[in-house]
C-alpha cells in the first residue's frame, strides 16, 4: 500500500480555518478542493483535526 506523507498540521489547520470563514466562496472552494485532494474526503479530514487536536475558529461575520 502507498500512504501519502501527513501533511503540516499548521497547513491543514489553515485550510480547515478557511473553509470555515466567511472568505470568497472561490478561497473556501480551493480550501476544500486542497483538502479532499489530500485526505480523499472530509471524514479523513475530520480525523486528522481530531488526532491533531486542530483548532477551528468560527468567523461570523
Amino acid at each position: 500500500m502507498n500512504q501519502r506523507k501527513e501533511p503540516p498540521t499548521a497547513l491543514v489547520s489553515t485550510w480547515v480555518n478557511l473553509l470555515m470563514s466567511s472568505e470568497d466562496r472561490e478561497v473556501k472552494d480551493r480550501a476544500s478542493t486542497m483538502l479532499l485532494t489530500y485526505f480523499g474526503d472530509m471524514k479523513a479530514v475530520s480525523d486528522f483535526v481530531e488526532k491533531h487536536q486542530i483548532e477551528i475558529k468560527y468567523d461570523r461575520r
